[in-house]
């Protein structure tokens, strides 16, 4: 399960650890039962199933000792965070969320505090809440960059930017959008990277320049369609679209928009 899980072979991965799950009540053990249902779990959120990962985890919670398994709890409460966030309820979100930090706090992992430290900072984010947005960001960025995690680094660097572009802080924004975009490069992340352009391109839009704004959404645009994102690069278009339609350069704008 494990294998086809990394190869993104869904289908495979969930099979593999139903079956063990149905192994494990015939024996039953609980952490191992709980073990598979985080796994299943986690196979729904890379499908975007938010029900499924919160029956999933729900099943997991029930069968786990906090104190004996913190470290499970913590995939638990964290997996629930991320479904109730993605599901438009962020304030559950979040006090999923600082329960799974103290949970990782028991456990003295230091990579699954500063993930978590981060995923606080970018629901407060997603909440308005920009001082502590700021706050939780910056903490993580800290010891994500103290123990050479590149990829939680990334991570708070484009949410500090997009934290700064809601303050109206565009200057601000790019520096940190520069480093997000160097970061994900390293850890070959070429989608996050392709998102970081796009936003730098409206960073440079609202700032009136025009050609760096052109030149980021193109970059992005072009990943986008390599990959095949069509929501992004949809977006991605209509930005140029009326980018050039400001511009008064209408059979371009047409080209984008059509």
């Amino acid at each position: 399960g494990y294998y086809q899980f990394a190869q993104n072979n869904l289908t495979d991965a969930k099979q593999s650890h139903e079956a063990a799950l149905n192994l494990w009540r015939e024996l039953n053990d609980p952490g191992q039962q709980a073990e598979a249902l985080i796994n299943l779990g986690f196979i729904e959120y890379r499908k975007g199933a938010w029900q499924d990962v919160l029956a999933f985890h729900t099943q997991a919670q029930n069968l786990l000792d906090e104190k004996a398994e913190p470290y499970k709890m913590g995939q638990v409460n964290a997996g629930l965070a991320e479904a109730f966030v993605e599901s438009g309820l962020p304030e559950i979100g979040l006090a999923k969320y600082l329960q799974a930090l103290e949970n990782y706090r028991q456990t003295q992992n230091p990579r699954a505090v500063s993930a978590m430290v981060y995923c606080i900072g970018s629901t407060y984010y997603i909440l308005g809440n920009y001082t502590e947005a700021q706050i939780n960001l910056q903490r993580a960025l800290t010891d994500a960059e103290s123990i050479k995690e590149t990829k939680v680094a990334a991570l708070c660097n484009d949410y500090l930017g997009r934290t700064f572009v809601a303050m109206n802080e565009q200057a601000a924004a790019l520096r940190y959008f520069e480093v997000a975009l160097e970061l994900y490069t390293q850890a070959a992340s070429p989608m996050e990277a392709a998102r970081v352009r796009a936003l730098m391109g409206q960073v440079y839009e609202q700032q009136g320049k025009v050609e760096q704004a052109r030149t980021h959404y193109q970059s992005a645009l072009k990943t986008f369609r390599v990959l095949s994102d069509q929501l992004n690069q949809s977006a991605t278009l209509y930005a140029l679209g009326s980018l050039e339609l400001k511009q008064r350069n209408f059979n371009r704008a047409e080209d984008y928009l059509r």
